[in-house]
């Protein structure tokens, strides 16, 4: 019964791309940039579950690629990594606090599966 309630609950908070907060949520028209989350250990780049990138056999490892990454405003573009010779962008992040973070000179990108990914000026 509590299970059923939480899950109507849940229904009832999510918004339809037709409500009046779709603006909040979209970019309507603004480019976008692909960030790869990652743990960075040794010069080597890990998944947040731990899995090593380098381990994985080539289709394992676009998939990884492709289930960890997020879109971000391309007006993040100059707050980021530069992009690898392939053209990925890498952010390596460390586990603080109950949520995921990259602390570079300027700014701090936060990440939870509840928001996403955000940015706060240092």
């Amino acid at each position: 019964m509590v299970a059923n309630m939480m899950i109507k609950r849940k229904i009832v908070q999510i918004k339809s791309d037709e409500s009046d907060n779709a603006g909040l949520l979209t970019r309507d028209g603004e480019m976008s940039l692909t960030v790869i989350l990652v743990i960075q250990k040794q010069n080597k780049f890990f998944t947040l579950e731990g899995v090593d990138l380098e381990s994985l056999e080539k289709w394992q490892y676009w998939e990884a690629i492709s289930l960890h990454s997020v879109s971000v405003t391309k007006r993040w573009q100059d707050q980021l990594p530069k992009a690898d010779i392939q053209g990925l962008r890498f952010l390596p992040m460390v586990f603080e606090k109950e949520q995921w973070v990259c602390k570079l000179e300027k700014v701090r990108f936060i990440y939870s599966k509840e928001t996403g990914l955000t940015i706060e000026k240092v």
